[in-house]
């Protein structure tokens, strides 16, 4: 017999847990996204320097998609939806922004390794968030 989230006894602490690790796995994003749009010459510049096609028209969805990611993250609305796309957004990030294996600096491929395992690891929660956001709204 298969249990369900909700038949556990700790129902009334995961009403508490759920909601606050949306809010926890929203942070990087409306960060993100606030700091890139109030300095979006200077992200249509770090996406040009990622070798990013057409950085100027890329950028304003790349924002929208923290921005409003993030807030749908936050608010629960469309998990189901909302969740699976950040993750697949945030690994290609990984992939795009953090390639530390093309770095021979030391200190700069520490940092990259460091960010691109970050990525990876938001997308992992965000991927749980997919699977428990769906139990959490039918109750």
């Amino acid at each position: 017999m298969r249990t369900e989230l909700t038949d556990m006894p700790y129902r009334r602490l995961d009403t508490l847990v759920l909601p606050a690790a949306r809010v926890l796995l929203s942070v990087p994003f409306i960060c993100g996204g606030v700091k890139n749009l109030l300095a979006y010459s200077g992200f249509v510049g770090y996406l040009a320097a990622q070798g990013m096609p057409m950085p100027g028209i890329l950028a304003a969805p790349s924002i929208a998609t923290d921005l409003l990611g993030g807030l749908l993250l936050v608010l629960g609305i469309r998990l189901r939806l909302v969740a699976p796309y950040l993750a697949l957004y945030t690994i290609f990030t990984a992939f795009v922004g953090h390639p530390f294996w093309l770095l021979d600096d030391p200190g700069s491929r520490g940092e990259m390794t460091f960010q691109f395992w970050k990525n990876l690891s938001i997308a992992g929660g965000l991927l749980g968030i997919f699977v428990t956001g769906a139990v959490e709204h039918k109750r």
